[in-house]
């Protein structure tokens, strides 16, 4: 099949997709849109109900007296998001930011485009929703290295293990009778399998047969390998962090849930305290509301600090650039 017929069938594919869309046939997983008014005081802002921003509101809604407020630019994540077979459908579509790098003169000098496409969902559970979802906690020694770079213990290996087996439920036979069971969760929100296609598994006989070392799986005792890779699926469908946190949680009175709204601006007191934040709705409309405790920025590796720079914090002399006020 040639580059043209591919992209077609994706067309194709994207606007059957679309009527499904249209009969909202998954809207039963998702939160309610909140009612909120303008000048309405929570204790909690969560700005990005992404891959990190639907843990957040998660867990600090558990508290039955504190309100939060989670606010997402995207909705709900489309039929495509939950087939773990679909993830190209999203790429470049509204459920993506569709960012492109700029040209540097460098490294894209050789490349038919002069950009990278940077995939960055734009729905609730972000990339988590429209990923190839590849699960790798990482190795203890990149932790223990980090710790010491930023001279905080928090964020060695013995530190933050618990919190990966805390959300982790482990769901491949293999894993959960080989000794590898121990670096894993059994009982938290998102689902574990391994990837047990035959053309992978033909791949690992492959390089067994030339000498290298298969493993059952990355851990601290088989940092070096191959192995067939884990991932976020369980019974066919994605683990996203909107259908493991926020789906659970979509009862909870004390969660209050924007969607389709962009944060444009952090506010802040005279003491440079952030005091809460202004937003356009999907109507156009101009919106600000209040936080007594914490604004919380969880908005991606891009929107992140777009927001904050928009905000006046950053650089100045960038800031000046744009006319932004500094903070």
């Amino acid at each position: 099949m040639d580059a043209a017929i591919s992209f077609k069938t994706v067309e194709v594919l994207q606007g059957a997709f679309k009527i499904m869309a249209a009969l909202h046939l998954t809207n039963y997983l998702w939160p309610h849109q909140a009612v909120v008014r303008d000048g309405t005081n929570f204790d909690f802002i969560v700005v990005g109900g992404g891959t990190a921003g639907s843990v957040i509101a998660n867990r600090l809604s558990e508290v039955e007296h504190i309100n939060v407020l989670l606010i997402e630019a995207g909705g709900d994540p489309p039929f495509e998001s939950d087939l773990p077979g679909f993830p190209i459908l999203m790429k470049r579509s509204r459920y993506d930011w569709n960012f492109t790098t700029q040209l540097n003169g460098f490294k894209d000098s050789c490349r038919l485009q002069s950009f990278y496409e940077i995939t960055q969902g734009k729905m609730l559970g972000g990339t988590s929703s429209l990923n190839y979802m590849v699960y790798h906690k990482g190795q203890p020694r990149d932790f223990d290295s980090w710790a010491d770079i930023t001279n905080d213990d928090s964020w060695k290996w013995e530190n933050v293990f618990k919190y990966f087996l805390k959300y982790e439920k482990l769901e491949d036979p293999q894993l959960l009778h080989s000794v590898e069971k121990k670096y894993y969760g059994t009982e938290g929100f998102i689902g574990i399998n391994r990837d047990h296609r035959e053309e992978i598994i033909n791949f690992l006989d492959s390089y067994r047969e030339l000498g290298n070392d298969v493993v059952l799986d990355f851990s601290e005792l088989h940092p070096v390998g191959f192995a067939a890779q884990t991932v976020t699926i369980s019974g066919r469908s994605r683990q996203s962090s909107a259908y493991a946190f926020l789906s659970s949680a979509k009862g909870r009175r004390n969660l209050h849930i924007l969607k389709n709204t962009l944060v444009t601006k952090i506010l802040f007191d005279g003491n440079k305290k952030a005091t809460g934040v202004e937003v356009r709705t999907e109507d156009g409309e101009t919106m600000s509301f209040k936080a007594k405790k914490e604004v919380i920025v969880s908005a991606g590796v891009f929107n992140t600090p777009k927001l904050l720079m928009l905000s006046g914090i950053g650089p100045q002399e960038h800031l000046d650039c744009h006319n932004i006020e500094i903070q």
